[in-house]
């Protein structure tokens, strides 16, 4: 479906192990713009951004909550929706063998040589303004369009304390603000 691709708003290539922070062997994209689909999260063929295989898809979490930007902390891509937070990481599965693909068990090679699990970081806190998330100091940082600003500390499920709000001292300035969903951010010399 065309538009399930066409429709999507961000981007972030992620995926390999020697791509680094800023790059990766797949292009992720969401901020689908057709309500049925804002919780869409497709990824590209190996390498090749022209091409979507109709199995690289995900719906990530609750669907009545749009996917709103990704970012990059560490070996992991962090998927933002409008009030809560994911991420994903590059698994290989290197259980497919020649006779699966012979036998048809597997019948997509692409889609199941790859695997990238959603897992929900924080069921709570999420960023809506997508122009706000800057990697500095190699730590995660975004608005919300409530007047807050967080940081990512890890990506443990389990523990209450990965993600930080670190805008006590200016949050009576960013609440005065009307439009923070289109607010753009940027890390100067490690500042955000």
């Amino acid at each position: 479906n065309r538009s399930k691709i066409f429709n999507m708003t961000q981007s972030a290539w992620f995926g390999g192990a020697a791509n680094g922070i800023n790059g990766g062997s797949r292009l992720f994209l969401c901020g689908n713009t057709d309500e049925k689909e804002k919780s869409l999260v497709v990824w590209s063929s190996l390498n090749n951004p022209l091409y979507f295989p109709e199995n690289n898809y995900a719906y990530v979490g609750d669907k009545s909550q749009g996917v709103t930007a990704f970012g990059q902390q560490g070996e992991n891509l962090i998927i933002f929706k409008e009030k809560s937070t994911y991420y994903s990481y590059y698994n290989v599965n290197d259980n497919i063998t020649a006779d699966d693909l012979i036998n048809q068990s597997v019948v997509d090679y692409e889609a199941n040589s790859a695997i990238f699990p959603m897992i929900q970081l924080n069921a709570n806190i999420g960023c809506d303004c997508p122009y706000t998330v800057q990697l500095c100091r190699n730590r995660l940082v975004w608005t919300n369009s409530d007047g807050d600003v967080y940081t990512l500390y890890s990506n443990n499920q389990y523990s209450e304390r990965t993600i930080y709000k670190i805008s006590d001292m200016i949050n009576s300035m960013l609440k005065k603000e009307n439009d923070l969903k289109n607010a753009i951010s940027c890390d100067f010399e490690g500042h955000y």
